[in-house]
């Protein structure tokens, strides 16, 4: 589940729905940060605001995995590895040299080489350029391209760096961006990442984590080993820290994330699935092949709950996603579910197709049938071990029903 909103209701709904784990998407993306670790992030809950491990307390007690949105890797500005002293170990592009001294105030900067100095380093729309010299980092737009080769456009002391004095022969490095104007670790600091992120999840009382961003373990140019590396550190320091099972989620299948996660999150809305119409979209269709192709469950992304959808929806909803052994995050809060007049209706039913399909019911070629997006169904639930299922027609006639029964 998907939630937004103060979290007063979170625990009731989850125990109505059937639903085990939570992602807290309205406490917004977390970006790592030493220095400030819950960045202020708190819980709305009984009327005042608590700390993440006060209420997973109460998560934990009633068995549901609750857990937060990260951007993985993505070291934004405001991370104490960045600034106000940059880390020697935030990933390079590539290193050179100036090749004269430079005062604290001199933005004509002379470099050995110019390799790769003119590209842009991260996204063509953003055209960011940011350079480590020492202890200090600097943007710039561009280089010279006859000797001697001079920076273009430089603005010392970028993020609240300090402006300093540097020898001739300093090493010059241009720094890897992230997709977010941010920067990314070395494979040395990732292993520190690793720790901060199991340290993190302990202390916060988290047996879930969405890791958004995985793209960030591929700057560093190693390919899946440095997904593999990380994941394996992760769990072996959440483990040693006294953690158990870890739920992971991600963005995207690749080798070394496929064997830790549990599912992807790409995606939601109507162009994964439309729940009204039984519809997979364009690019459901396709994260379903691929996924389905890697061994992993399809996912719709997340399905915001709207207070005027039918009882069928959340059927069809429910079904399909049984039919496809695809997941999804049903996005709740307060406001949208209090404004649902067949709420009850909604959430019962929602849960004995959770229940029908933990007790594993539904054979091969019962999903196969059902996957057809022109076959609508109707689940009751008959007691712990037992459900009927009903075909509904277009009239909404439940008809030949099936009793489906756990071994």
């Amino acid at each position: 589940m998907a939630w937004w909103g103060r979290h007063d209701s979170l625990i009731s709904y989850c125990n109505q729905l059937g639903v085990k784990a939570v992602q807290d998407e309205g406490l917004g993306e977390y970006y790592a940060n030493p220095a400030d670790r819950w960045a202020g992030k708190t819980i709305n809950y009984g009327g005042k605001q608590i700390a993440i491990a006060e209420f997973t307390k109460l998560t934990n007690k009633n068995g549901i995995a609750y857990g937060i949105h990260t951007l993985c890797e993505f070291l934004q500005s405001h991370c104490s590895d960045v600034s106000p002293v940059p880390n020697d170990s935030l990933c390079l592009v590539l290193r050179t040299k100036i090749v004269t001294d430079v005062s604290a105030s001199d933005t004509a900067i002379c470099v050995a080489d110019t390799s790769w100095l003119n590209e842009h380093g991260t996204w063509h729309c953003n055209k960011l350029n940011v350079l480590k010299l020492g202890k200090e980092l600097m943007t710039y737009e561009g280089v010279t391209t006859t000797k001697p080769y001079t920076l273009i456009g430089v603005k010392r002391g970028a993020y609240k760096t300090v402006a300093q004095s540097h020898k001739s022969g300093t090493q010059l490095g241009k720094l890897q961006m992230n997709c977010y104007n941010g920067f990314v670790p070395d494979m040395n600091l990732q292993d520190d990442y690793a720790n901060y992120y199991a340290k993190l999840l302990i202390d916060g009382g988290m047996n879930y984590v969405d890791f958004d961003g995985q793209e960030s373990f591929m700057y560093q140019g190693h390919g899946t080993y440095s997904v593999k590396r990380f994941y394996r550190e992760l769990f072996t320091k959440f483990k040693e820290k006294g953690g158990d099972y870890l739920r992971v989620m991600g963005s995207g299948v690749m080798d070394g994330n496929w064997l830790y996660m549990s599912n992807s999150n790409i995606g939601g809305g109507n162009h994964m699935f439309n729940p009204e119409t039984n519809q997979w979209g364009i690019e459901g269709k396709d994260v379903r092949n691929v996924n389905r192709n890697s061994f992993i469950p399809p996912s719709f992304g997340i399905q915001n709950f709207n207070p005027n959808w039918s009882v069928q929806t959340i059927e069809n909803l429910q079904s399909t996603a049984i039919a496809w052994d695809a997941m999804y995050m049903l996005g709740i809060s307060e406001n949208s579910v209090e404004k649902c007049k067949d709420k009850y209706a909604i959430f019962k039913v929602f849960k004995a197709w959770e229940n029908a399909r933990a007790a594993q019911v539904f054979s091969k070629e019962l999903k196969e049938e059902m996957q057809c997006a022109t076959n609508h169904y109707h689940i009751e639930q008959l007691d712990k071990k037992s459900w009927k299922l009903y075909q509904v027609s277009a009239t909404g006639e439940q008809m030949n029903p099936r009793i489906l029964k756990k071994k």
